[in-house]
């Protein structure tokens, strides 16, 4: 039961992670929320979230706190219930895969040493390498259970407020389950190798983010992909963002035209060219931002 409960805390941030790596923006009133209005919709909201437990960036702000309080209904990207975040875990599994065979010894290793407690408690052996990669890609020494995403999720859970999903399960892992798994395992080598710097990454990110500074943010992101060797970064990124944004545009609008909807998502889908404050405007909607 224990490792089951374990398993839960690490599949839910997991999953945040997919799309809350690194945080972007090209409007010049930076914010990482924001209030949408027009078209004769009840005013709802655009959170920007960071999936990091620092009480400097999880603190609900005021305007955060009203929002909470208005919305009547709140959508995240996923329902972070453990049911769900079970379902994800077997999804991540691939039970015939010997992880070692793919990596090598040497390499296999270094991840179970990389994976540290986590790796005790989970079979590493039969992971699909993309979720060994996002694992490592977590910030350390983080308390899973009080990243912003599960706070408000908590928050709408002890209010009876109704929550929606902006995709299921299966349609965010497709991203990553469409990628070969030899790329897999060059995405997975090339976490490995980037990992000395990773601390120094998000300590940076916090600090930009707590700050509002997301134009800085969007700078960092365009520097940390530069570093990459690979070309597959490139399309996973457009996979993992821009055509989930036409999807979430979609579901999301669909709920703010009956109530007032608070929107909680990883900041990276706010911004550009399909990001969801271009599209939301490009359909008519006022999206102005709030400190």
């Amino acid at each position: 039961m224990r490792h089951q409960k374990c398993v839960v805390v690490f599949i839910s941030v997991w999953l945040m992670l997919l799309s809350g790596f690194v945080f972007a923006a090209k409007d010049s009133n930076d914010s990482v929320f924001w209030q949408i209005n027009g078209l004769g919709i009840k005013p709802s909201y655009l959170l920007g979230t960071i999936h990091i437990s620092d009480p400097e960036v999880t603190h609900f702000s005021r305007a955060l706190n009203k929002a909470l309080q208005r919305a009547a209904l709140i959508c995240m990207e996923l329902d972070m219930s453990p049911k769900v975040m079970m379902t994800a875990y077997s999804q991540m599994m691939s039970p015939t895969q010997d992880l070692e065979a793919l990596v090598g010894p040497a390499v296999y290793q270094q991840i179970k040493h990389q994976m540290g407690g986590a790796g005790a408690m989970l079979p590493i052996r039969q992971m699909k390498p993309w979720a060994v990669m996002v694992m490592l890609s977590m910030p350390k020494n983080q308390d899973p259970s009080q990243v912003m995403d599960l706070r408000i999720f908590k928050h709408a859970r002890a209010r009876n407020l109704p929550i929606c999903a902006l995709e299921t399960v299966q349609e965010q892992l497709s991203v990553f389950d469409q990628i070969s798994v030899n790329d897999q395992v060059l995405m997975l080598k090339e976490t490995l190798r980037f990992l000395p710097k990773m601390e120094a990454l998000f300590s940076e990110m916090m600090v930009l983010y707590k700050a509002g500074e997301l134009n800085k943010l969007h700078a960092l992101n365009e520097a940390h992909m530069d570093e990459s060797d690979s070309e597959i970064w490139g399309d996973t990124m457009v996979a993992l963002l821009d055509r989930r944004n036409l999807r979430m545009i979609d579901r999301m609008e669909a709920k703010m035209k009956h109530q007032s909807t608070l929107v909680a998502v990883g900041a990276l889908h706010l911004s550009g060219e399909q990001g969801l404050i271009k599209l939301l405007r490009d359909r008519g909607y006022s999206v102005l931002p709030l400190h």
